[in-house]
Parts: structure tokens; C-alpha cells; sequence
């Protein structure tokens, strides 16, 4: 009989509103992740920030919220 088994790590980039999407692109970098979506809200703030890949056969996904209204003046 086959077995299989699955693991997974989640994490969530909380730290002030003007660093986040800056820590997000360095965690996805350092983790080799290269799918990566941004979703607008319904009103367009706050932008939500994902990304996730397979390291060593495990799902990594990353996460954060960010306001660029607050953060780069745009």
C-alpha cells in the first residue's frame, strides 16, 4: 500500500504598514518563491500580496496586506 504525506508552512509578514511590501519581496526572494499575485480590495486599498512555491516538497505561502497609499505616495 502507498502512502503519502503532505506538509506545509504559512506565514504572515506583520510589521508596520511601511515596510511590508518591501519584507514581503525579500521573504519571496529568499525563499525562491516565483508565483506571486497583488488583489486590490473592492475599493482598491488595502492591496493583498501572495506568493507560494514547493521547497524540498513542501507548500510555502506567504501574505501580506499592505496600503500603497501610505507607503510610496501613489
Amino acid at each position: 500500500m502507498a502512502r503519502s504525506s503532505s506538509g506545509g508552512l504559512s506565514g504572515q509578514i506583520l510589521v508596520p504598514a511601511a515596510h511590508r511590501r518591501d519584507l514581503f519581496g525579500l521573504w519571496r526572494q529568499a525563499l525562491g518563491l516565483e508565483e506571486a499575485t497583488e488583489i486590490p480590495s473592492g475599493t482598491g486599498m488595502p492591496v493583498y500580496l501572495h506568493a507560494r512555491g514547493v521547497r524540498s516538497g513542501v507548500t510555502v505561502r506567504i501574505a501580506a496586506t499592505v496600503f500603497d497609499d501610505e507607503e510610496d505616495g501613489r
